[in-house]
Formats: C-alpha cells, sequence, structure tokens
C-alpha cells in the first residue's frame, strides 16, 4: 500500500522528537540493505546519533535491519531496511491509543466537576479543590467551578472525526486485503495454469519423445530389413554371376574342345589331301577331275562328322579310358592314315569302324 509524504511526517511526529528521522526515512524509502555508516555519511550524522535513531523508529516497527559480520574488520554491521507496509498498522494503532485517552478524559469530564482560579494556575477535581479549601495553591485565589461544556463539544467532535478516520482506514484496508486477496487468488490461479501447462507440455514432449522412439525403432527395422534385402540381391547377384562364369567357363571349355577337335581334324585332311597329292601327280589329268569329285565328297562327310561330334566324342573317351584300347586305337589310326582314301568311304568313317569293333572285342572278353 502506498503511503503519502504528509502522512509519514505526522506519524513520525508522534512516535518520535528528532527531526532528523524524517531524513533517514525518506533516504531509505526505495533502497534496502543500507549499512548505517552509509546513513551516517551520506547525511552527515554522527554515527551514534543515526544509530539511536534507528533504534527508536525500530521499536515501532518503522525499520528493521539485519546484521552481518564484516570480513576485514571483524565486527557486526547493521544493514536497514524502511517498512512502508508498517506505516498503516502503526497508524491505526495510535489512532486507537489516541481514541481510547480522549474516552477516557471525555468520561472524566462528564463525571466530575472540576475547579479552577481566575489565572488558570491549576484545574482540579472537587474532591483535589475540598482538600485545599477550595483556594489555589500557587496564588491563594479562591477556585470557582469550571464550564467544561466547551471541552466536552471538543472532546465529542476529535473522537467523532478519528472514529470516521477509522472506518475510513478499516474500509481501506477491508479494500486493500480484498485486493491482496484477489491478487493471491489471481496469482494461485496462474501458478495453478501454469502448473497444468508445464504438465500438458511435460506430457507433449513425453507423447513426441515416445513418438520419436517409435519412429527411430521403425526405421532401424525397416533398415535392417532393406539391408537383409540388399544382401539376399546380392547374394543372388553373386549366384548369378557366379553361375554366368561357370556357364561361359563351360562355353569356353566347349568351344576351345570344338576348336580342338577341328584342328585334329584338319590335320587328318590335310594328311590325306598329301597323300591324294601324291597319287594325283601319278595319274592322269582326268583322274585329278575324280579326285576332286571326292576331295569333295570328302568334304561334305566331314562336315556331317562334325554334326556327329558329340556321339564320337562319347566313343573315343570310353575307348580312352583304358590304356590297352588307347594303343588299339593308336594303331588303327596309324593304319587308316598311312592307307589311301578309297572313292567311295571317308578315312574318319573307317576310324570309327574300326574302334567300334575294338570296343566290342573288349566287352565280349570282359563277359
Amino acid at each position: 500500500m502506498h503511503v503519502s509524504q504528509e502522512t509519514i511526517i505526522d506519524l513520525l511526529k508522534q512516535v518520535i522528537e528528532e527531526e532528523e528521522a524524517k531524513d533517514i526515512i525518506f533516504y531509505l524509502r526505495g533502497k534496502s540493505n543500507i549499512s548505517e555508516f552509509i546513513i551516517s555519511e551520506e547525511l552527515d550524522l554522527d554515527i551514534h546519533k543515526t544509530r539511536k535513531i534507528l533504534y527508536k523508529l525500530h521499536d515501532y516497527n518503522v525499520v528493521s535491519f539485519k546484521r552481518k559480520k564484516d570480513k576485514i574488520k571483524g565486527w557486526y554491521i547493521c544493514y536497514w531496511d524502511f517498512n512502508e507496509d508498517s506505516i498503516p498498522l502503526l497508524q491505526r494503532k495510535l489512532r486507537n491509543e489516541s481514541i481510547e485517552k480522549l474516552k477516557e478524559r471525555l468520561n472524566d469530564e462528564s463525571n466530575n466537576f472540576y475547579y479552577m482560579c481566575r489565572y488558570a494556575h491549576a484545574r482540579m477535581t472537587f474532591d483535589d479543590a475540598f482538600e485545599e479549601d477550595f483556594k489555589c495553591p500557587e496564588c491563594g485565589e479562591v477556585m470557582n467551578q469550571v464550564d467544561n461544556s466547551r471541552t466536552l463539544d471538543f472532546l465529542k467532535k476529535r473522537i467523532g472525526e478519528l472514529e470516521k478516520q477509522k472506518d475510513e482506514d478499516n474500509a481501506q484496508l477491508k479494500a486493500h486485503k480484498e485486493k491482496i486477496k484477489a491478487k493471491i487468488k489471481k496469482e494461485e490461479e496462474d501458478r495453478r495454469l501454469a502448473i497444468e501447462k508445464k504438465a500438458k507440455e511435460d506430457a507433449e514432449k513425453e507423447a513426441a519423445k515416445i513418438k520419436r522412439e517409435q519412429e527411430r525403432i521403425e526405421r532401424k527395422i525397416l533398415a535392417e530389413q532393406k539391408k537383409k534385402e540388399r544382401e539376399a540381391k546380392k547374394k543372388e547377384l553373386e549366384k548369378k554371376r557366379e553361375a554366368d562364369r561357370k556357364a561361359k567357363e563351360k562355353e569356353e571349355k566347349r568351344k576351345a574342345a570344338i576348336k580342338k577337335k577341328e584342328e585334329a581334324k584338319k590335320k587328318i585332311v590335310t594328311r590325306s589331301s598329301k597323300a591324294t597329292g601324291a597319287q594325283k601327280s601319278k595319274t592322269s589329268r582326268g583322274k585329278a577331275v575324280k579326285k576332286k569329285v571326292i576331295k569333295k565328297a570328302v568334304k561334305k562327310k566331314a562336315v556331317k562328322k562334325v554334326v556327329k561330334k558329340k556321339a564320337i566324342k562319347k566313343a573315343v573317351k570310353k575307348v580312352v579310358k583304358k590304356k590297352v584300347i588307347k594303343k588299339a586305337v593308336k594303331k588303327v589310326v596309324k593304319k587308316t592314315t598311312s592307307k589311301k582314301p578309297t572313292k567311295n568311304k571317308s578315312v574318319l568313317k573307317k576310324v570309327v569302324k574300326k574302334i567300334k569293333k575294338v570296343v566290342k572285342k573288349k566287352r565280349n572278353t570282359k563277359k
């Protein structure tokens, strides 16, 4: 609650006699934790007088202090604050005391008779004046009864004014209390809303955290699945490559074997051609023409033989397995290659026939 400067001055006049108290209060107003040495230095006052005024004000709760030990010097220093909120309370307290005193005096004035000399040296009640024989103890003049109706009116008027101020203060205090209650209620509501908001934010954060964790787990599972799929595709690709490589190798081997057989056939043909060439030189031109025709027939049969290469290859493999058969084959080949080719049959056909005969003989002997 804000307190006016005039109210503070009036209140200080009632509680303390020193004029410097006003300067100290207005210096402390708006500040906190001010050392008494700083107050004394700033206001150019004696430190002892400053302390005396501060302690008197502290008796009425106008100021408050905290004691702290100085780390360098080792003694205790008081740090003072102005309690502005205590001013209205002290004002009401002093007003209530004034009302009580005025009511007591009004009661006395109403219930007693007062006597006084014409010089107004002393004012006494009936009992006191009776003891003095209704004579003034200072001047010796006769004391007469005083009309105190004006005093009674003044006291009643003053009590009424103070009561009115008291009611106004109570109304202000009530409004202030309601304002404080509303403020406290609002602060509590704001605190409650803040707590709810924080709880909601925490719940949202927790939900978002759980969601992020779930998404992370899902991403991890998806990544693992993709990794497995990649690995499976990689394995399939490797298998395919391996199969392609093996097929390629097999094809290359097959082509190499075909090429080898073709080369062997070419050698046989060249040998036979050499033999036929020698024969051609001895025979006539007509025979040479016939030889050309035979050579063409031989070439055609060689082509047919290439078509039947798989059957021949199998037969040769079976024969070559045994050393005896190999030798027999070599002998037959030598015999057949050394002889001249006939007109109707090729050399290769004769070789095949003789190999078949040797194979049959061998099988019959085994049985």
